[in-house]
């Protein structure tokens, strides 16, 4: 597996144009809305995730779902962490699309299976 590597300017770029096309200049962008009205994709919340696979979010290889810990989910106390995991889940939207694509990720089974091969092709802690 190999994972492209994008320098700093363009991952700035590519953030820049997905605002622009989706939200426009303003700021806070309202990364829920846009998820979900605009690109039509469903926030599921998911009990024990985080517990489960050490992720807070996780986004299907269909696009068509992103499945988040159900404790930072209804915890107003972690909205901030909500949202910059919908927004990594995002970038795997705009970054990797082929190769998330690939990964062919329609259970949290699969999920569970790509996190320890990664974790151990790459000496990551799972």
């Amino acid at each position: 597996m190999q994972i492209p590597f994008f320098k700093n300017d363009e991952l700035k770029q590519k953030a820049h144009e997905f605002r622009s096309k989706y939200w426009g200049d303003s700021i806070p962008v309202d990364i829920e809305q846009i998820i979900e009205f605009k690109l039509s994709i469903n926030i599921i919340p998911v009990p024990g995730l985080y517990r489960k696979c050490n992720a807070y979010a996780l986004i299907s290889s269909d696009w068509q779902t992103i499945y988040v810990d159900n404790d930072n989910y209804s915890d107003d106390r972690c909205y901030n962490r909500l949202r910059f995991s919908l927004a990594h889940e995002i970038g795997h939207f705009v970054l990797h699309q082929d190769l998330y694509t690939s990964f062919n990720i329609q259970s949290m089974d699969d999920f569970y299976s790509i996190i320890e091969m990664m974790g151990k092709e790459y000496n990551v802690p799972i």
